[in-house]
């Protein structure tokens, strides 16, 4: 389009600037809403991969980077009621990490099942890829993380 129909303004009191504020959070009924959108209207199935893909990076992936770089602390009762619906939307978002190029989205999305302890060791290693560019410290956080996935899927298996 050559036409601009938006225009992002810089403020400091800004819902993009504000740290530890809950009102990042309203993407998500957004995101739900969205999906109960397709569902009414027989759209979800239809389209399944693509909402599939498009909610997990809007839903949880991109919620998890304003975790990361917007709260001091991890609101992890609001990541583990994410994963939950995530899990009960679309049981097969493993599938997703699989068929995804970009490491940004398939990183946060196997940041499934983890102790509340691993989050904080999770989100340094993010903030120091985002920053520094560091992707060998991600890339080998990721490898444990899908280990320690794969382990936790064999046992539940059983």
């Amino acid at each position: 389009m050559k036409d601009y129909l938006y225009h992002y303004r810089i403020r400091e009191f800004s819902n993009s600037h504000i740290r530890n504020e809950e009102a990042h959070f309203e993407r998500l009924n957004v995101e739900l809403d969205k999906l109960r959108f397709y569902q009414d209207n027989g759209l979800f199935e239809i389209y399944y991969e693509d909402i599939r893909n498009q909610f997990l990076k809007n839903f949880y992936c991109n919620t998890l980077h304003i975790i990361f770089c917007k709260f001091d602390n991890i609101p992890l009762k609001l990541i583990y009621e994410m994963q939950s619906i995530v899990r009960k939307i679309f049981s097969d978002y493993l599938k997703f990490c699989e068929d995804c190029e970009d490491l940004c989205y398939l990183v946060m999305t196997v940041a499934f099942d983890f102790p509340s302890d691993i989050w904080e060791d999770y989100k340094k290693a993010y903030l120091n890829w985002l920053q520094k560019g560091e992707t060998e410290e991600i890339v080998r956080f990721y490898l444990r993380m899908k280990k320690s996935l794969e382990i936790v899927d064999k046992e539940i298996r059983l």
